[in-house]
């Protein structure tokens, strides 16, 4: 296989990070990975017991676990963690942590910063959707760019980055060190200076 907990579920977490930061270049990543659930004998007696998900362990090359932290130009940090397989119900909620501010994204957002020199918080009100009408929206968008020929709704330079970091990552933990983010020579030019 190709990836497992990182490029499978990990994407949408730094697709995300990397929207909100402006998608700044990444320099270096260093990053541990396991698959300690899905190699044990133990939990995949489990899991085919729970979730109907027969598998061999000796079969499960892939993660279910991987913890990365990406330097970014700018000196900017991201901690990034996403597992398929752990004793808890999740990783806990996004945050952004800032010099004049902090946002905690979860099943609500909450804006931690100053306000007449006193700490507040804020809580900011989402206007719900339906998770399947979003999707349908992406694709239709998708599908439209295609169609018309025009630019695709995301462009690649952005998939470039995300990609790029989730390639450090598999290098980082296989090497067991952090390692610098490059990329192919036909990268646009502002993403090979940094600018």
């Amino acid at each position: 296989a190709g990836g497992g907990a990182v490029l499978d579920i990990g994407c949408y977490s730094l697709d995300t990070a990397l929207f909100i930061l402006g998608h700044p270049k990444p320099l270096t990543v260093s990053a541990f990975t396991t698959n300690y659930f899905g190699t044990s004998p133990v939990y995949s007696k489990t899991a085919a017991s729970n979730y109907r998900a027969a598998f061999a362990p000796e079969d499960f090359d892939v993660e279910d676990f991987g913890v990365s932290v990406v330097r970014l130009e700018g000196d900017v940090v991201l901690y990034v963690k996403t597992a398929w397989a752990m004793h808890m119900d999740h990783l806990g909620d996004t945050l952004v942590l800032g010099t004049d501010g902090g946002l905690r994204m979860g099943e609500s957002l909450k804006l931690y910063h100053d306000k007449a020199g006193r700490s507040a918080q804020t809580e900011i009100s989402v206007r719900s959707r339906q998770h399947s009408y979003l999707f349908d929206q992406k694709v239709k968008e998708f599908v439209d760019a295609v169609r018309s020929g025009g630019p695709a709704p995301i462009p690649a330079e952005e998939v470039l980055l995300s990609q790029g970091i989730i390639d450090g990552i598999y290098r980082s933990a296989e090497a067991r060190r952090e390692v610098e983010i490059t990329f192919p020579i036909e990268l646009s030019p502002s993403l090979r200076a940094g600018a």
